[in-house]
């Protein structure tokens, strides 16, 4: 999981100004990497076999049943539920 000290590092600026320019956004690191985690679980879970498991692990979680929590309240239904709806969304398409 990046950090906020890691990703000033590799951009050669101060983890101030990277604060300032996400608020001027409206955000803060911690809203940004919760956003970008999600959307990241989404795509593995639409685009994979990898098990909710290997999910969770991959994003940083300390096991399974933390990140359904998390994805439930982020998303609002499990990351099983939202995998059964993207397959059959994909299904219906083909």
């Amino acid at each position: 999981t990046p950090t906020l000290e890691s990703i000033a590092l590799i951009n050669h600026v101060s983890t101030r100004t990277i604060d300032r320019h996400l608020r001027r956004e409206n955000l803060s690191f911690r809203e940004l990497l919760h956003e970008v985690r999600f959307e990241r679980a989404c795509q593995m879970l639409q685009g994979s076999t990898v098990t909710v498991a290997q999910i969770a692990l991959r994003l940083g979680f300390s096991d399974s049943a933390n990140f359904s929590r998390a994805f439930r309240r982020a998303i609002g239904v499990t990351p099983s539920i939202y995998r059964e709806r993207a397959t059959a969304d994909r299904l219906r398409a083909e």
